[in-house]
């Protein structure tokens, strides 16, 4: 690649990431506009040019972080550990409203696990995220759109399959039965075989899904 090339792409790139030319690099929660340690610049490793600035944590800030995250943890540690390990496996992307789920692959054990899309990101936000209002850009995000519309169902309703949860305290598999049908990635309301409760499930593959964080919807 050119240098030309490079660095007509990194002001693009920079945009999609949503980085600033100046970056706070303190957070508690919403991140702080001003931190007070100075400032960490980076380089293009292919022209020495700045890329983007970071606002370092001084004293005053690392203070009210931890402060805020004290305060935080008094709510936090009241939360059964189901609870936790849900909302330690789920990511959620702010700029689109995009919510994944990490679930064990069973086929690496060791490895990271696989991302499942539970829920489907707004298409404005989409839109804006790949280019805002350039044309192609918003083609593009249509055309994603269309495709994750026109995918065909793995599961149909009335089919029976199994619902997986894997957390740090639990690993079961549940018979149920689908109530709807579901793509790959998209959720569904399933009832489970025992006790007939209706749960929120995210679709892996034919006869399979994971529990859906918040997953009860009726009794």
């Amino acid at each position: 690649m050119s240098v030309f090339t490079t660095r007509t792409q990194i002001p693009e790139i920079l945009e999609k990431l949503h980085i600033e030319p100046v970056n706070s690099g303190a957070c508690h929660g919403d991140w702080i506009a001003n931190p007070s340690g100075g400032h960490l610049e980076s380089l293009n490793p292919c022209t020495g040019e700045p890329l983007a600035k970071v606002q370092l944590t001084g004293m005053a800030d690392y203070e009210c972080v931890a402060a805020r995250a004290s305060e935080a943890f008094l709510d936090w540690r009241m939360a059964p550990a189901p609870h936790r390990g849900e909302i330690v496996r789920e990511i959620a992307d702010p700029h689109t409203g995009a919510r994944w789920l990490l679930l064990r692959d069973s086929s690496h054990p060791g490895g990271p696990g696989r991302l499942v899309l539970a829920v489907e990101p707004r298409p404005q936000a989409l839109d804006e995220a790949r280019g805002g209002a350039r044309n192609g850009a918003r083609s593009e995000a249509g055309q994603y759109q269309r495709g994750r519309v026109s995918m065909q169902p793995v599961i149909r309703a009335g089919e029976r399959l199994i619902v997986e949860e894997s957390t740090a305290v639990v690993d079961a598999r549940l018979e149920a039965v689908a109530l709807g049908p579901a793509a790959i990635g998209s959720p569904l309301n399933v009832k489970l075989a025992i006790g007939g409760k209706v749960v929120r499930a995210v679709a892996l593959a034919p006869g399979r899904a994971a529990f859906q964080a918040e997953t009860e919807v009726s009794p």
